[in-house]
């Protein structure tokens, strides 16, 4: 990638609508289809070289106005919102004026997100390192902030949760701005926020309706504004969508200060049982709103449904910039944003399916058993194939021999003893789906007692069985949902979001899930409810004017970007070059002993004091985990999951600092910057003595090499087992030495080689493990420093951009970071598409429990089972599409229709035209020749129970009709007698098992027949329809 340093090189391609970009009327070819061939690449660079290469042009502009827009005063640079809006409206492109414009939002980001800060009490900011002329400066301005009242949530600071202190919005003088630039040149958080080129690039990329991929960390959360502040310029309002309600009004409040210094206003829309009607009004009315895409769809869908228009909140849909637009676009879109209402006037019998499933699934629990022992007995054969394929020492192959042919000869036996139970019900994990098999069927009618599932009213029940299965089976209380007060503060289900681990309030899972899920947990159950008003989050964001998005992880799916949305992805370099190490995966054969490594790798970098971020899928799991590391090591730790999403701010506020452990689930992956701590000598040392690194005699006023030597030979004593005494004994270097060389055997591939490499070559082979940290002890100013965040995933996510997105928690803006991925054959994922393939990779490279591999093979067979489930879900998010399309042809035109209605215009006209249409209709209806017949046939369906066609009934004579409607009536009143009397006494069960009360009572019900049990058992079945008939 070009470097900045040689960057500024003139464009020749041409924008246009004169000046003015539009995506959707000039789509650009996207990334992975080629343009020019190899050649013309080599020469001329990529498409996307090329156009970052332009952006640069403009971003050179906007440095060459710096200086200038620096001279303005905080009053001065508000007005410039207010002229660029004039030249606008003039006729002047905003695309032309983004040199100015972005000048000016530069520097008001750097003054009111960075600057401003040093008057932030929160902030520690010492006025005492100010130049004289400076202080007196900020003293002065202080004092006039403290008498000046905080500003109400109106006007100037509409969109504002509560009063706006002073030392937000009270003017600062320059040259208080210029001392702290000069004591703060590099723009680093929190008293500085200089948008780097980059992010000005980025702001571009937004404002031409593109997708700006930008690498975690790279600050997007100030690429956003930029563009907004452009198209505000222009004119329109700006909805910026996040992931979730947190970083709503996260984002709002941190980017409040910069709209404020530009004149414009921001606010923050959220669920209707945080934020009441009136006040979401006012959110609507400022110049930028920030909300999640539910939020904003769900707004839509509501102002339609209004019955006045002044209740109406969201009236404009121009512009949309979609942080994480992969999560958004991408993963949200596979589920449809529904508002639904009441579904059953008698209400569906949860409980007697809840309980057919439970009975189920305790039957089939020896089934079960017996098919583990068997998948168990294949993987074992496939580990004993790889050992016996790998095997070095020759000795030990009789053994192998033995143990597989042993394996081999009780698979049939496995088998054979689970063909001797019953399978009631199948599960397909990957399709989270469960269905019934005919003994499951047979056993459930018998437990139930009320005849066949499938005649009369009973025709429900399989549908709602099979989802109680799914309820019990397939979905997992602290995985899929947690037990939690609802919206209305009662115990109820709540979903949780498996793209961003967060609680999903007042949703429900829909065609009666939810309410089997609720029977599950005993928990008051919900009236099932059914759709009123639907859209899925494709059509949402085609109907704003302009869409454009940001994302560390769009590449993979630049193509459905085009396809779908017309968006092109730009992919903008990183503003230093990226430090993170990201370290192979670790595989296991079972759980067990993944977890076990997993929880031994948090505590070998606690103990070190580096900080470590542990993303799980799931609450329980997230749990799990922390009573692992507490039984075990007994390691301090934080959980931040959905149950504890209330107290994020605080744990991830601190999640950067010495031995900080933090375990999350996906809340952790998106929009979490966590800030790497600072050290002094006497808090490294502090957490060594607690950590076992460090004897107590260790004091902070000693020098490194004191301390140091102190550790090697306390780490001697407690690694070599050597007595305190012989310890204190040794040199420095000689106790450094020893502890290598046992480090070496245990966590590389040396083993007899130690002995022969030096100091410098065994720190490096215990670096390349990565298993290893002690051996690089020493003193570090800050966490940065000693290496920075560590990442440990748990399980591999079923996209790899939600596996990147964890990973890019750590290693933000050039700093150090590691990473490493631990997985287990029995991991969800693993279990739905690695199957035989991974089997046979084991075979091949021979693995036992307790072992772990690293291996290209396995690596590509887990990329290749992630690559699926993608294929899956864009499969998914294609059909949602296409399904929905009549539906959104059908809405617009009606939404059309009723909004004209609600504003009162054109009603009288529309009235007269429906009236003459009813009219024409009517008498078209009432003169047709078949209308009689129609009517008949009307009547004898509604009246009689079955269909007789118009066209049959046609220029008959009462005697005929009576004739063919009483030949019919007996012909489909025989049909329905002999399929009933087939469910309930079959001739695939015995006599004994049939369910003849169940049967009586349907023929008196239905026939008015009285008949004997001991009749009908010992009858034939044609004599029984017979004397029914």
């Amino acid at each position: 990638m070009t470097s900045f340093a040689e960057a500024i090189q003139a464009t020749t391609d041409p924008l246009p609508q004169g000046g003015r970009f539009d995506s959707r009327k000039d789509p650009v070819m996207w990334k992975g289809v080629p343009f020019f061939s190899w050649a013309a690449k080599k020469i001329f660079g990529t498409r996307n070289q090329r156009q970052v290469n332009r952006y640069l042009d403009k971003s050179a502009l906007v440095n060459e106005g710096e200086e200038a827009v620096r001279l303005l005063t905080d009053a001065q640079l508000r007005a410039k919102t207010s002229e660029f809006r004039d030249r606008i409206t003039a006729g002047e492109a905003g695309y032309d004026l983004i040199p100015e414009i972005f000048a000016v939002a530069r520097e008001a980001m750097d003054r009111a997100v960075g600057i401003r800060n040093i008057f932030n009490p929160e902030s520690g900011f010492d006025p005492d390192t100010l130049p004289d002329d400076a202080r007196r400066l900020y003293d002065e301005t202080k004092a006039t902030m403290d008498a000046t009242e905080p500003a109400a949530p109106e006007g100037d600071f509409l969109g504002a949760e509560d009063a706006v202190p002073s030392w937000l919005f009270v003017d600062i003088p320059n040259r208080i701005y210029e001392a702290v630039r000069e004591l703060h040149p590099q723009s680093r958080p929190p008293f500085r926020a200089r948008p780097f080129d980059v992010q000005l690039i980025g702001g571009i990329v937004l404002s031409e309706g593109r997708i700006a991929e930008m690498k975690t960390g790279e600050g997007k959360t100030i690429v956003g504004p930029l563009a907004c502040y452009l198209a505000c310029c222009e004119g329109r309002q700006v909805h910026v969508v996040t992931v979730n309600d947190y970083l709503v009004q996260r984002d709002r409040d941190w980017t409040f200060p910069f709209f404020r210094a530009l004149g414009l206003t921001v606010g923050a829309i959220h669920p209707m049982h945080m934020q009441a009607p009136a006040k979401k009004k006012d959110m609507y009315d400022c110049d930028v709103v920030y909300g999640t895409t539910a939020e904003f769809g769900f707004d839509y869908l509501r102002d339609n449904m209004k019955l006045r228009a002044d209740d109406q909140v969201q009236r404009r849909r121009e512009f949309a910039i979609v942080d994480e637009v992969d999560s958004i676009l991408i993963d949200e879109a596979r589920t449809p944003l529904i508002i639904s209402g009441p579904a059953h006037s008698v209400r569906p019998r949860y409980e007697l399916a809840d309980g057919l499933a439970r009975h189920l699934v305790e039957k089939q629990k020896e089934w079960t058993e017996a098919d583990d022992k068997v998948q168990s007995c294949m993987v074992d054969i496939s580990g004993l194939e790889g050992d016996l394929r790998n095997a070095r020492d020759k000795s030990v192959v009789p053994g192998i021999k033995a143990d597989l042919e042993k394996a081999r000869e009780a698979l049939p036996g496995l088998e054979a003893a689970r063909d001797r139970y019953t399978q009631f019900f199948e599960v397909e994990l990957d399709k989270k789906s469960a269905s019934l098999t005919h003994e499951g069927v047979t056993e459930a009618q018998r437990k139930a007692g009320i005849g066949s599932f499938y005649v009369g009213d009973n025709i429900d029940l399989p549908h709602l069985l099979e989802q109680s299965l799914r309820a019990h089976v397939v979905y997992v209380r602290d995985r899929d949902y947690v037990v939690a007060p609802d919206e209305g503060g009662e115990a109820g289900v709540v979903i949780v979001d498996q793209n961003t681990g967060r609680k999903m309030v007042g949703r429900q899972w829909s065609d009666g899930l939810h309410q089997a899920v609720e029977a599950k947990e005993g928990v008051q159950i919900k009236d099932e409810t059914q759709t009123m008003a639907t859209i899925t989050i494709q059509n949402f964001f085609k109907m704003y004017d302009r869409l454009a998005g940001m994302t560390g992880t769009a590449d993979t799916e630049a193509t459905e970007f085009h396809e779908i949305y017309r968006l092109d992805v730009v992919s903008i370099p990183t503003n230093v070059p990226i430090e993170r190490h990201d370290r192979n995966d670790f595989v296991y054969l079972n759980e067990r002993d993944k977890w076990e490594a997993i929880v031994d790798e948090i505590a070998r970098y606690h103990e070190i004091g580096r900080p470590v971020l542990v993303g799980t899928t799931s609450v329980d799991r997230s749990e799990m985990l922390s009573r692992m590391l507490t039984k075990k090591h007994r390691v301090p730790h934080e959980v931040l999951n959905a149950k504890h999403h209330e107290r994020e701010a605080d744990i991830v506020a601190n999640a950067g600092q010495l031995g900080a452990i933090m375990i999350a689930t996906n809340m952790a992956g998106r929009g979490t910057d966590i800030k790497l701590g600072r050290l002094d000598r006497e808090q490294q040392i502090e957490h060594w003595k607690k950590n076992n690194i460090c004897p107590k005699e260790a004091r902070p006023e000693m020098s490194d090499e004191e301390i140091i030597g102190l550790c090697w030979r306390h780490l001697a004593a407690r690694e070599l087992g050597m007595n305190r005494g012989e310890a204190q004994a040794l040199d420095a270097e000689e106790a450094r030495r020893l502890c290598l060389l046992k480090w070496a055997a245990d966590y590389t591939y040396l083993e007899a080689k130690a002995e022969s490499r030096s100091d410098e070559e065994l720190m490096e082979e215990l670096d390349h493990s990565g298993k290893f940290l002690l051996h690089r002890l020493a003193f570090h100013d800050s966490i940065e420093a000693m290496g920075g965040l560590h990442i440990v995933g748990t399980e591999r996510h079923e996209s790899r951009r939600i596996d990147n997105q964890l990973r890019g928690r750590a290693g933000r803006q050039g700093d150090n970071g590691s990473s490493r991925f631990f997985l287990s054959l029995e991991d969800d994922l693993m279990k739905m598409f690695a199957g035989k393939k991974t089997l046979y990779v084991l075979s091949k490279l021979g693995m036992k429990e307790g072992d772990s591999i690293e291996h290209p093979m396995l690596s590509r067979s887990v990329e290749n089972a992630q690559r699926k489930v993608e294929e899956r879900n864009f499969t998914i998010r294609k059909n949602i599409l296409e399904y929905d399309e009549p539906m959104e042809h059908q809405r617009q035109a009606f939404y059309a229709i009723r909004q004209p209605v609600l504003e009162n215009l054109g009603i009288k006209d529309r009235i007269f035209g429906y009236i003459e249409d009813s009219v024409q209709d009517e008498a078209e209806r009432f003169l047709a020749p078949e209308y009689r017949a129609k009517c008949i046939s009307e009547w004898i369906h509604e009246n009689l129970g079955f269909l007789i066609e118009p066209d049959r009934l046609r220029r008959k004579e009462r005697d005929d009709l009576h004739r063919l409607i009483r030949s019919d009536y007996l012909e489909d009143g025989s049909a329905v007698l002999a399929n009933t009397c087939n469910e309930y006494l079959s001739d695939d069960i015995d006599r004994e098992e049939w369910d003849v009360e169940g049967f009586i009572e349907w023929a008196r019900t239905n026939s008015g027949a009285e008949l004997e049990a001991e009749w009908i058992r010992s009858a034939d079945r044609r004599e029984v329809v017979q004397k029914i008939e």
